[in-house]
């Protein structure tokens, strides 16, 4: 699922919700162009010609699957956590 919000999320609806004088500046995504709700889970950062986006975990991982940042740890074969 991130990838798919990467490939569209400048395209739909945003609220800026920071500036400072350094030109640093940050979007939050609440819709892309086709109707996904991405509310408080995608953030475009932008400062000066380079754009970054923070794409924070949708739902449960063990429900979802990791698809973007989280606090949550996953368990992998060995015990091992990821």
């Amino acid at each position: 699922m991130v990838a798919r919000l990467r490939a569209r999320c400048f395209r739909g609806l945003n609220m800026s919700i920071h500036t400072d004088r350094n030109g640093v500046a940050v979007n939050a995504i609440s819709c892309t162009a086709n109707g996904d709700d991405v509310t408080g889970h995608l953030y475009q950062v932008l400062h000066g010609r380079t754009t970054s986006e923070l794409c924070f975990q949708q739902g449960p991982v063990k429900e979802c699957g990791v698809n973007g940042l989280t606090n949550e740890a996953r368990q992998v074969e060995g015990g091992a956590k990821a």
